[in-house]
């Protein structure tokens, strides 16, 4: 099977659940190359209603802050602008992210939460969550994640789980909580993993 599909085909799949590199640079305006997706049509397609398929660019949590100030609450005196986890940035890549909790995530530990993850998912990066959710919005106007907040991979300083979530119109919220922390509005940030990866 092939685990690889082009832009152009992932376009098609995905309909308006695609985000790739030629939207990323129409609505963020910067410069992001082009990425196959590392998923099957097969995978693309189950998940078209469900997940977006994007192309992160390669900007920080902190870069894109400076790009669109307003989507984000707290705006220069963040709390995490000092954190690892803000700025990092990577290379391009193809994602095929959740647009929503997982069903039942919501009032759960994190380690009750990943119990309900499936072996082809994995908790997403904050990185990943938030340049999604801002695209999104930019190109549809719709608010992803506008009541709940999403546990991610990342970590801060202090040993907190960072939380993202609760997009008003006063901006993106970015948090911590401790793992064992449950809160009715608060699920897990999950993404499809790679397929065309090597065991």
């Amino acid at each position: 099977m092939n685990t690889t599909t082009s832009s152009k085909r992932a376009a098609e799949i995905m309909d308006e659940n695609y985000f790739g590199a030629e939207i990323v640079e129409k609505y963020l305006g910067v410069e992001c190359l082009q990425k196959d997706f590392p998923f099957s049509e097969k995978t693309l397609k189950k998940h078209r209603e469900t997940h977006v398929s994007i192309v992160i660019p390669s900007l920080s949590i902190l870069e894109l802050q400076a790009l669109f100030p307003c989507f984000f609450y707290g705006k220069k005196d963040a709390w995490y602008r000092s954190q690892q986890f803000a700025q990092n940035r990577s290379e391009a890549e193809a994602k095929l992210i959740r647009k929503s909790t997982i069903k039942n995530s919501l009032s759960k530990t994190l380690s009750e939460q990943q119990l309900l993850l499936s072996s082809k998912e994995e908790i997403s990066d904050a990185r990943n969550i938030v340049f999604a959710t801002i695209l999104y919005f930019l190109v549809t106007e719709k608010r992803l994640f506008s009541k709940t907040y999403l546990r991610c991979k990342d970590v801060d300083s202090f040993g907190d789980r960072i939380v993202v979530g609760d997009f008003s119109p006063l901006g993106f919220c970015i948090g911590g909580e401790r793992d064992s922390f449950q809160f009715p509005h608060l699920g897990i940030a999950t993404e499809i993993k790679p397929e065309n990866l090597k065991a």
